[in-house]
């Protein structure tokens, strides 16, 4: 059966969407969609409640949700900070401890001045619950000009997103 689970969206319609089953209890299901769009289900996904994601670093969208071994729920996004920072400028964690809780503020990794930060995803690694992201720094983001890069970087979080290891870009030069 086909479930419609939203058509309307904070400001656009969603797109972008990606979506985690928990794997401890697969009637527990988080999704996300572009721009703020956060939706959860726990009856396997008949039925979805809806909220708008927020957090003091700005809700750009590329929503990315991984669930870790505890069922602790992270939904990355891209930043748009009201003050303080750029577009786009660090991929943002937010955590929650259970289906029906509460986001935190979260986190972020590899502020880089006015460089953007992309295309992020994240994984959590089931032997010892370590959360890898990675993700793509443009120099300028939509540049023309053949002197600006894009590189791909990696960061790691072995305390459920609470803090993340130095970036590390991971292409060649």
């Amino acid at each position: 059966t086909n479930i419609l689970i939203d058509d309307e969206g904070s400001w656009i319609q969603p797109e972008e969407p990606s979506i985690i089953i928990n794997p401890k209890n697969t009637d527990h299901m988080v999704g996300g969609a572009n721009i703020d769009n956060m939706y959860y289900s726990t009856d396997g996904g008949f039925s979805w409640s809806h909220e708008v994601l927020s957090s003091s670093f700005g809700v750009w969208g590329d929503p990315v949700l991984i669930v870790d071994t505890s069922g602790a729920y992270y939904f990355f996004h891209l930043s748009n900070p009201p003050t303080g920072g750029n577009w786009i400028d660090r991929i943002v964690c937010q955590k929650k401890d259970t289906i029906g809780g509460t986001w935190n503020n979260g986190t972020y990794m590899r502020l880089n001045g006015t460089k953007a930060q992309d295309k992020e995803w994240a994984v959590v690694d089931v032997t010892n619950n370590n959360i890898y992201v990675t993700w793509t720094q443009f120099d300028d983001y939509g540049s023309t000009n053949p002197d600006d890069k894009s590189d791909i970087h990696f960061s790691r979080s072995v305390d459920g997103g609470a803090t993340w290891s130095e970036a590390l870009r991971i292409n060649e030069v």
